[in-house]
């Protein structure tokens, strides 16, 4: 485990060194950053209780080099990708890399700010600061907020990290319209140089100026506006019964605030199955995360849960309920939840599978699908490919027990369907994370 430790400067040395309390045996904290007010120390961790692989968070330095507890810094600057080596500067604006939010190549440096209590106006720092490489570790001068170093493989095969000098250019006048900022000079910094900003000497410019802005008398900076046009502006889908795949009209459908539960749009499916929730511009945002939740006399109520990144891909998809059957056995057979610990199916699983081939085999014309989850720790590709892995193990046993192909249906839906409110973020214990590890048993439809 990677663990962070502090300490003290005596004049001469370096001394008393310590392990900070939140470190931990069972996860990583790493790139620690303080705040320049000393009230905050910044760090990477794969803690419980994040939305990705590593997470930013912070914790409050306290008097004695004793902390407070760490919080995530939250969605919208914390995907399900990796955000790693945070910085903040003077005018309180966070730097990070991260290889979530879209980029150009692999880890892109990123600059967030901290409004009403919030990390969030997440912005790709765009070029030249990144490149279709790795590009991360971007640290400003203390001394001078032009000038500062970023780490970066953009170089040959990509092989080797360098460390770059950077120095935004001054800006000429021109008729154009003013760049919300200066354009930034990047130059490697060779071997035999002093990493020192401050001592640097100023660097060749080889790029062509930037156009200076007029002048104006006391210039007011413009919010910088966000493109909504790359977020859905509503869900679109259909829903159908997962027993015949017949649609299903008069279904209600909530698309609420996965965070807070605010209902943020609501609605009826119409007699071919589909329906449109439109999505407010205010919820229209890089990090958002909606929950779905479909409901139908008769039927078992459903929910889901996605970022609006992968709305229109949900809404592609579509929905299917699992209607109640008369009969108790059926009941009893597509109620059935397979639990499974990493790729494994566990004992009591087997056990549970070995009731439903006896079930099948005693009754050939009932088609049942096996639907695998995850919780919705880790990444979320890995989760999808491990749902779906563990959905064809159990029909590896199924064929095993003498229950023909044609039966069976195994289909991997990740995290996707939870069965509580253990969300990306939210801080969970590991038996409410297990709940939602299983692989669901859905009668599909019945053979002629």
């Amino acid at each position: 485990m990677i663990k962070i430790f502090s300490v003290e400067f005596d004049g001469k040395d370096w001394v008393n060194e310590r392990e900070v309390p939140f470190n931990s045996d069972e996860f990583d904290n790493a790139h620690p950053a303080v705040s320049p007010d000393d009230k905050f120390l910044y760090f990477v961790s794969n803690r419980p209780g994040g939305y990705g692989g590593t997470d930013l968070w912070r914790v409050e330095r306290r008097a004695n080099r004793t902390y407070g507890s760490p919080s995530n810094l939250g969605p919208r600057v914390n995907t399900f990708g990796d955000e790693r080596y945070p910085f903040v500067s003077k005018d309180n604006i966070l730097y990070f890399a991260s290889d979530g939010h879209s980029g150009f190549g692999g880890l892109d440096l990123f600059r967030a700010e901290y409004l009403n209590g919030i990390w969030g106006n997440t912005q790709n720092m765009m070029r030249p600061f990144n490149s279709d490489k790795d590009d991360f570790g971007y640290v400003i001068n203390p001394t001078d907020p032009q000038k500062g170093l970023l780490s970066t493989n953009r170089q040959g095969d990509g092989t080797e990290d360098v460390i770059f000098y950077v120095q935004y250019l001054d800006e000429e006048e021109s008729e154009e319209p003013a760049a919300e900022e200066p354009a930034a000079d990047i130059i490697r910094a060779e071997p035999e140089t002093e990493m020192v900003p401050v001592t640097r000497p100023e660097p060749v410019v080889v790029a062509e100026p930037v156009p200076d802005p007029v002048q104006e008398p006391e210039p007011v900076e413009e919010e910088p506006k966000v493109d909504l046009s790359i977020f859905p502006s509503a869900l679109n889908s259909m829903l159908i019964s997962s027993f015949n795949g017949n649609p299903l009209s008069g279904a209600t459908v909530i698309l609420s605030d996965a965070f807070t539960g605010t209902v943020i749009n609501r609605g009826t499916t119409g007699e071919n199955g589909r329906f449109s929730l439109a999505i407010p511009d205010a919820y229209r945002l890089e990090g958002q995360e909606f929950e779905i939740t479909v409901s139908k006399n008769e039927f078992n109520t459903r929910k889901v849960v996605g970022n609006i990144m992968e709305l229109e891909e949900i809404g592609s998809a579509g929905f299917s309920l699992t209607p109640i059957f008369e009969e108790t056995d059926l009941n009893e057979i597509s109620d059935l939840s397979i639990p499974y610990e990493g790729q494994n199916i566990t004992t009591e699983g087997f056990s549970l599978l070995d009731q439903v081939a006896a079930y099948l085999l005693s009754n050939p014309n009932v088609v049942i699908k096996l639907n695998g989850h995850t919780d919705a720790r880790g990444n979320r590709m890995t989760n999808l490919t491990t749902s779906q892995t563990v959905a064809e193990k159990a029909e590896a046993y199924l064929l095993s027990k003498g229950v023909p192909d044609d039966n069976l249906i195994p289909r991997g839906y990740g995290e996707r369907y939870l069965q509580n409110n253990c969300r990306r973020g939210k801080l969970c214990s590991e038996a409410e994370h297990m709940n939602n590890r299983r692989i669901e048993v859905v009668v599909w439809r019945f053979l002629q």
